[in-house]
């Protein structure tokens, strides 16, 4: 380090900042560079394969879960086809049932007046 004379005359010592550079620091400096460069462009591409992992997964999900309310809707509206066809039918038997009965009622009644 130089050395400057004070006030008094006496010797002090100044810091100085040395200027040169040096090949071995200018490689280190670049391969450093790179490295981070590279790690942040591999942890880019692992992110952006996730997502798209995801939103895949996701529109599929999507897809599936559209196709199964379609199917629900087909079932209920089936099951409501189903039901009124039932109910319709039902009742159809239970007048014929109740007309039989009064014939039989009436069969009953007109032997029992004989």
């Amino acid at each position: 380090m130089p050395k400057a004379r004070n006030a008094q005359g006496g010797e002090e010592r100044r810091w100085n900042f040395d200027r040169t550079v040096n090949i071995p620091t200018l490689v280190t400096i670049a391969v450093a560079v790179v490295s981070a460069t590279v790690a942040l462009s591999q942890m880019y591409t692992g992110f952006e394969t996730r997502l798209s992992a995801v939103e895949y997964t996701s529109s599929t999900n999507t897809r599936d879960i559209a196709t199964l309310q379609q199917g629900l809707q087909a079932i209920r509206s089936d099951q409501t086809t189903q039901s009124t066809a039932l109910r319709t039918e039902l009742k159809g038997d239970l007048r014929d049932l109740k007309a039989d009965m009064r014939d039989l009622l009436n069969a009953i009644e007109h032997k029992k007046g004989n």
